[in-house]
């Protein structure tokens, strides 16, 4: 009824004058009259023809407003279903879908494909779902080319839409690109067409082809409709293939960084997770990517003790990723994490870029940790290894080495560190302890009072160092549970450091075993492994070669100084009206014994005062220089001066095998002092002259001789002075003139100087003013022995 009443007519009156003119027509015939007759035939014809004309009227309107409402429908069912659909054959379908049977019977969208063709993924839909089929296999075995005749083509090619009112065989004829297609067309009864093409973008993505079938026919109205439905089909469609696209991208991106060894997180600028792949939930100790999506940050960060290259903890604030969340360009950082569960190390290079939307303001941080702990490993344990070296062997001090061996295992390879070695009499005894900075001073008074654990107990050192066999004990806590040691205090100590895992490996030198390492970590989580064991070994090795070449070396000095000590009188005599101080430093470690000697003594008319200077070091040294000391002492018995006593000496060293020998000495008589001083005979044999001061004045007295041991006979000169009360002679080897310093060699002028500013002094702060001057002008190591002797006449 409000269709009707939409058309401005009113129904019961069309009817009512339809019947009135039929039933006057039927009153008139009765008349018989001819002219009435047909005047009454002509007004029922005429009443006819316009109610006829009234109803065709009535219907014209009614449907066109059934065409107006049913184009609007199709519209706004269009407009919903792209609304809702992504996914682009959907859309196609559904589309397809909706214009039939609303808007034809038959409706085919061709796609272009990239190179111009339609119809190869063609979508059909038909009243006849036959007829659909047939449609898709056609376009699918011929697809259109968007130079053919057919409108699908031309609208592909020219981007206009065509309308079809009426089509005629040669219409259909020219379309089809053979005679089987035009057989199809005609046994398909096309009528009426549309053909719109899907734009967008500036790009002809298909064609809209719409088709009657039967009496219905296209308006341009029609026309309008399925032009606004392409555009948003087109955009529709456009979206939907950037959107799986971008999902497509997506999932490959996923998969990519799914499959990618190295960790990948995002964080939003809130600091959460929101996405992680497969190696970040592995390496985080999560089942999959879902489960560590939904733990927190304070979460993760529990299961982990985190440390830097140095060893200093490492706060969340301070990973790459809060930087590039702050808008910063952060560099990489490098770190190691110790899962407190488990005790695995795992050394990581952790960098992170900002991500920006289109303002430029970050919406978040991608986080890529690359595992580099094989490399860090192995650099780790070169560097470990390499600085164990230097600091054992910086030292041959035997105690200083012992605390090294177990500082060098903590904090790189351990927490607490246990070093005991054998002693002289096979006790195997506590050396040294190492042990964490912060540890409480409770806990290493503990740990240095630990007990004994008796030499059958399979966990003792004793089976190490019978065995020369690493053991470990990978799990104390639990090892304490299943057998505690029979010592309870054993076990109070397990518990109060918190000891998680002990390696106790072998002290080796050559193949001797003579001490044990004892490692622990406790607080910071870590398991002794088999890459731990490994180093822990090795340091075994280098710091049971450094302990024992350490006694080596100190059973050495001992010897040497024993030695230098026999070359070197043991106290100087009392000489009458004299004064002597000497002073002795030998070059070198300790170990080398020197040929510098001196000597004072009992000789034929007075006594003797004699120094020299073998050449070279060692047992061969050492014995020349005693056996020139013993040469000079019995000469002075029975030769008659200074000059002899070289004579002596220097025959005694020619009878030596080649190559000779060689030797500078001096000797000096001393007399009987007199009144006016001590008389004094000098003689030099290839020996620095001896300095004479005098009233503050400093001289070089003696005049130079062969060198001892050079030939068989030599050219000696003695002199002869007073030692005045007072006077001061002062005798050394070139270990003081030639001390070297920042400017050069000692040298006599300095030594003369020196001396000058020594006038009155005594004997004893005479030699103490000159050692100290050459010991501080000195730069680097002593490279000779320095001998000095100080003669003052009182």
């Amino acid at each position: 009824m409000s269709r009707f009443r939409r058309s401005g007519r009113a129904p019961g009156r069309t009817a009512l004058a339809l019947t009135s003119a039929v039933a006057g027509g039927l009153g008139l015939r009765t008349l018989r009259d001819r002219t009435r007759l047909e005047a009454a035939a002509r007004r029922e014809r005429l009443v006819a023809e316009q109610g006829a004309l009234l109803l065709e009227r009535e219907r014209a309107g009614l449907s066109r407003e059934q065409d107006a409402a049913r184009r609007a429908l199709f519209v706004a069912e269009v407009a919903q279903l792209i609304d809702e659909a992504l996914d682009p054959r959907a859309t196609l379908d559904g589309v397809a879908r909706l214009a039939v049977p609303e808007m034809a019977e038959l409706c085919v969208i061709d796609l272009v494909d990239d190179k111009g063709r339609l119809a190869g993924d063609g979508v059909a839909s038909a009243t006849d779902p036959a007829v659909a089929d047939a449609i898709r296999a056609a376009r699918s075995r011929s697809p259109l080319t968007s130079t053919g005749p057919h409108p699908a083509a031309v609208a592909a090619r020219t981007g206009d839409a065509q309308l079809f009112p009426e089509l005629s065989s040669e219409q259909l004829r020219s379309w089809a690109a053979s005679e089987s297609h035009f057989e199809t067309m005609q046994a398909l009864h096309y009528r009426s067409a549309v053909v719109v093409p899907l734009i967008a973008r500036g790009h002809t993505l298909g064609v809209v082809t719409l088709i009657h079938i039967g009496e219905r026919r296209y308006s341009p109205e029609d026309l309008a409709a399925t032009v606004e439905v392409a555009g948003r089909a087109a955009l529709a469609l456009d979206n939907a293939r950037l959107f799986a696209d971008l999902r497509s991208v997506e999932a490959q991106q996923e998969a990519i960084l799914a499959g990618m060894d190295q960790v990948v997180t995002a964080q939003d600028r809130d600091g959460n997770i929101v996405f992680a792949n497969q190696a970040a939930a592995d390496a985080l100790g999560y089942d999959g990517p879902a489960d560590l999506l939904q733990a927190s940050i304070a979460d993760i960060w529990s299961r982990f003790t985190v440390t830097d290259e140095l060893g200093r903890p490492v706060p969340a604030s301070a990973y790459p990723a809060r930087a590039a969340l702050a808008g910063e360009t952060p560099l990489p950082i490098v770190v190691r994490s110790v899962e407190l569960t488990t005790g695995s190390v795992r050394w990581t290079q952790v960098r992170a870029t900002a991500v920006r939307d289109e303002r430029g303001e970050v919406v978040m941080a991608v986080t890529v940790a690359d595992d580099v702990t094989a490399v860090k490993r192995a650099e780790t344990a070169q560097r470990f290894l390499a600085s164990a070296s230097k600091l054992l062997g910086a030292t041959l001090d035997v105690d200083a080495t012992v605390s090294r061996a177990a500082a060098t295992a903590v904090p790189a390879l351990a927490d607490w560190c246990w070093v005991d070695v054998l002693d002289a009499e096979g006790h195997l005894m506590p050396a040294a302890l190492a042990h964490p900075e912060d540890a409480p001073a409770e806990h290493i008074a503990l740990a240095r009072s630990v007990p004994r654990l008796r030499s059958e107990d399979p966990r003792s050192p004793w089976r190490v160092l019978r065995s020369g066999r690493a053991l470990t004990i990978p799990d104390v806590p639990q090892a304490v549970r299943d057998t505690p040691p029979d010592d309870e205090r054993l076990t109070d100590l397990a518990l109060r450091l918190g000891l998680q895992s002990i390696a106790i490996v072998p002290m080796m030198a050559g193949e001797r075993t003579i001490g044990v390492l004892s490692l622990a970590t406790a607080a910071s989580g870590r398991v002794l492994n088999d890459d731990t064991l490994d180093l822990a070994l090795d340091l075994g090795r280098r710091a049971g070669m450094a302990i024992d070449h350490a006694r080596v070396h100190a059973t050495s000095e001992y010897i040497a100084e024993t030695l230098q000590r026999s070359l070197l009188p043991r106290r100087l005599p009392e000489i009458p009206g004299l004064r002597i101080a000497a002073r002795f430093r030998p070059a070198g470690e300790g170990t080398a014994v020197g040929g510098d000697f001196y000597d004072a003594f009992a000789a034929r008319g007075g006594w003797m005062v004699v120094m020299g200077d073998v050449t070279g070091k060692g047992p061969q040294a050492a014995a020349i220089t005693a056996r020139a000391r013993d040469t000079m002492r019995t000469a002075a018995a029975y030769e008659d001066g200074p000059r002899a006593v070289l004579s002596r000496l220097n025959a005694t060293l020619a009878e030596e095998p080649e190559p000779r020998v060689l030797c500078s000495a001096l000797a000096v008589l001393v007399g009987l002092p007199a009144a006016d001083g001590v008389p004094v005979t000098l003689s030099l044999a290839g020996h620095p002259q001896p300095m004479l001061g005098h009233g503050g004045a400093v001289r070089e007295v003696g005049d130079f001789g062969s060198l001892l041991g050079a030939a068989d006979a030599g050219d000696w000169h003695e002199v002869r002075f007073l030692l005045a009360p007072g006077d001061t002679l002062v005798l050394f080897t070139d270990g003081v003139t030639d001390a070297r310093g920042a400017e050069g060699h000692f040298g006599p002028e300095r030594l003369s100087a020196l001396l000058e500013s020594t006038a009155g002094l005594s004997a004893e702060a005479t030699a103490d003013r000159v050692d100290e001057a050459v010991a501080a002008f000195q730069e680097g190591p002593q490279l000779d022995d320095l001998a000095l002797l100080v003669v003052r006449a009182d």
